[in-house]
């Protein structure tokens, strides 16, 4: 289901019509993508004018009242995550028993489309997606929130090179729903965790096992475990240590086949404790690795092509029906409101007169976080809310002067009147430029790449009194 809020599919509703509105706000435009949970649409939010992703699930799953149960559950608790690393939950809903999830409208593609179309990345590249990835998963983990079906196709990397991951809490929903109907071990079998394959419950270090296998893939292009069924590739989870990522591509280096043994070990006590010791693990040496082109180039060099819809079987036969089950539950919505009417002009004026002057209005607080400070604030007063800002702190991935984090979280619904506290990014902490006049080359560069600096440029000057290869001066000192 990534590719639901990736490239867009080309769609007869070229010009912008709405194919249909839901809860009076959503215009879906387009349809996006489909798989095995429903499909995806790109729809205008008419109240905070902006483009979101309308996930509608399968007639299947909409039926199933035990699945529907998971389904709120886990979209409230989804909608709680407010991080720039994970794509955003903004709402859901129902029309006449067709569930619906609306979230962040991704501009960019997945993971999966990056390997499809250049193979293996390089060791920095991969280096960069499994760091943001590890802090979107430390922000869910932390929320109790285990994603359970991590895999290249939920990982979506915009244009301007910022990882964000997707199908947290419905990938638990979808699952228990398939277990409960089956009795079988649901989730992408190429990725899951030896635990997960025998029944056993998941927890945080599944997923880091997941991702394991993810980095795997990024530095090969290829899956460490293949076989003709399902079954045959979980035995070998459950059986076999995944090789080193260097025995396919020899540029990987020993740290990096590391990093995939630890995450990896079929055992889960062995694992990394947590994301964040996993985080910090990768970037002891993320930094001394070769440069390469940056994500947002990557992504933006990718050929424009129409996206498959993963679907199959009954799936897809469903794929064509999900507008036309909108629009009839729409039509059956409005003869029932039509005989209403009647009753709601008479009581229209003094309706009008409770909602300006007595019932306090609600808004949920929008996604903002990562934008320009002032045109957060803007958004957040034309709702009627009080911008209070605090300290701000240092951020790697959020530029001086974005929103960094949010309080309440994105999402929360608060009365008019009521604050909301914004924290400023101060961008990337200041480092202390280490003093390498007087030492070699080849240790300068080292001491400057392990202070996290990019060596600039190198020009060769006479000096009667430094020995030959060695540094005369820096700027800055």
């Amino acid at each position: 289901m990534s590719k639901s809020m990736t490239q867009p599919m080309a769609s007869a509703n070229g010009q912008g019509q709405a194919l249909v509105t839901l809860d009076g706000r959503y215009h879906v435009l387009e349809r996006i993508a489909a798989g095995g949970m429903g499909e995806v649409f790109r729809a205008h939010d008419a109240v905070l004018a902006r483009e979101v992703a309308v996930k509608v699930l399968h007639r299947s799953l909409s039926s199933d009242q035990g699945f529907v149960e998971r389904f709120r559950r886990e979209a409230r608790a989804a909608a709680t995550l407010n991080h720039p690393n994970i794509v955003a939950v903004y709402d859901w809903g129902a029309v006449d028993g067709i569930y619906y999830m609306v979230m962040e409208y991704v501009r960019g593609r997945s993971v999966r489309e990056l390997l499809n179309a250049g193979g293996r990345l390089a060791p920095a590249q991969a280096a960069d997606i499994l760091r943001q990835t590890l802090a979107a998963l430390e922000h869910a983990h932390a929320k109790g929130i285990v994603h359970r079906d991590l895999k290249p196709e939920n990982i979506l990397i915009t244009t301007d090179g910022v990882v964000k991951l997707t199908d947290l809490g419905l990938a638990r929903a979808f699952a228990d729903a398939k277990n409960t109907r089956a009795g079988a071990v649901t989730g992408t079998v190429q990725y899951l965790a030896p635990e997960q394959i025998r029944g056993e419950p998941a927890d945080p270090r599944s997923d880091l096992y997941s991702l394991g296998i993810v980095a795997y893939e990024l530095l090969t292009g290829e899956l460490p475990y293949t076989g003709e069924t399902p079954m045959a590739i979980a035995y070998k989870h459950l059986s076999d240590r995944v090789p080193k990522p260097s025995r396919s591509a020899p540029e990987v280096g020993a740290d990096l086949d590391g990093f995939v043994a630890s995450a990896t070990d079929p055992n889960r006590e062995l694992r990394p404790e947590s994301a964040a010791a996993m985080r910090v693990d990768l970037a002891s040496f993320a930094g001394s690795l070769p440069r390469a082109r940056s994500l947002g180039t990557l992504v933006s060099d990718l050929p424009e092509v129409e996206p498959t819809v993963a679907a199959a079987g009954a799936a897809a036969a469903t794929v064509t029906e999900t507008i036309p089950r909108l629009q009839r539950a729409q039509r059956r919505r409005w003869r029932r409101w039509a005989a209403a009417l009647v009753v709601v002009a008479l009581v229209a004026g003094a309706a009008y007169g409770a909602w300006a002057y007595v019932i306090p209005h609600t808004h949920p607080v929008p996604q903002i976080v990562g934008a320009n400070m002032d045109d957060a604030t803007a958004r957040l007063g034309a709702l009627g809310f009080v911008v209070r800002v605090a300290n701000g702190e240092f951020s790697l991935t959020t530029p001086r002067g974005a929103v960094l984090a949010v309080d309440p979280a994105v999402g929360t619904t608060l009365k008019g009147g009521a604050t909301v506290t914004l924290m400023p990014s101060l961008g990337p902490p200041p480092v202390v430029v280490p003093d390498v006049t007087g030492s070699s080359l080849s240790d300068a560069t080292r001491a400057i790449q392990a202070a996290n600096l990019t060596l600039g440029d190198v020009r060769r000057i006479y000096s009667s009194t430094v020995t030959q290869g060695d540094v005369v001066r820096q700027d800055p000192s």
